[in-house]
């Protein structure tokens, strides 16, 4: 029998453990990204500013692993030695092991791995009047910044990169869920959910309307669900094992 296909939507270079835990569970991952990240080649002269004022900040917040990479190129180019007395704080345990191969130590929510278990963190609630720098993507959630700045911090933000939608042909996606006869479509975010509705046209997304979605969270799940998916699995987080997890917990009740 054909092992169960899943489709895999991360970026390109972010989805090597997930696979392996899919495979070590009798299922065949598919790896189709569904978001395209593009880091800035340069720092701007704003931008610059901000990063030669780094010892200025007392917290760095870095929103992902793609965060850290961008991020942590640019602040090794200005700080071949880090700044001390810097707090760093990031979301997953990807970011945060990525974080800390750069020698700090790294602050992350360890239950809730999203910006809101990161506004729990204890060292983020008195924050009145504290330099605090945000290094992410363009675009992206707000509510990061927009509750600091409710705790009386002075937030400026850091854009490393960018996210593009792939420039898949007419047909493609669907052509690949088809063909590999994918069960189960594993969401990396919301933006993964719009890339992935934006990629069918009216009789393909009817089609895959019908499978089974993993999403990382809450909110991605509710988005899910109003994109017409029935069938929704809500992962505890993005992580792998809170994905690998739920797909086991749906496995086992015969999903």
């Amino acid at each position: 029998m054909n092992e169960p296909a899943v489709l895999v939507t991360r970026p390109t270079g972010q989805s090597e453990a997930l696979c392996t835990g899919l495979r070590a569970q009798g299922l065949q991952p598919v790896v189709c990204p569904l978001i395209e990240i593009e880091a800035f080649p340069q720092p701007n002269a704003q931008q610059r500013q901000c990063l030669l004022a780094l010892k200025e900040y007392q917290h760095l917040v870095f929103v992902s692993v793609n965060a850290v990479r961008c991020g942590m190129r640019w602040i090794e180019d200005y700080w071949p030695q880090l700044p001390l007395d810097l707090n760093w704080y990031t979301v997953g345990d990807a970011s945060a092991r990525e974080l800390a191969r750069y020698g700090v130590t790294v602050q992350r929510p360890e239950i809730e791995t999203n910006s809101e278990g990161l506004l729990a963190l204890a060292d983020l609630q008195d924050v009145k009047d504290q330099k605090l720098l945000i290094i992410k993507g363009e675009g992206g959630r707000e509510k990061i910044r927009e509750t600091l700045q409710q705790r009386g911090a002075r937030v400026e933000e850091l854009t490393t990169y960018r996210r593009h939608r792939p420039a898949l042909a007419d047909g493609e996606l669907y052509a690949i869920i088809e063909k590999h006869h994918c069960q189960l479509l594993l969401l990396s975010s919301g933006e993964s959910l719009h890339n992935m509705v934006s990629l069918l046209n009216a009789e393909e997304l009817l089609q895959v309307q019908q499978l089974a979605v993993v999403a990382p969270g809450t909110r991605v799940a509710a988005l899910a669900r109003t994109s017409g998916f029935s069938q929704v699995i809500t992962a505890a987080s993005a992580t792998d094992d809170d994905m690998l997890a739920a797909i086991t917990d749906y496995l086992a009740t015969g999903g």
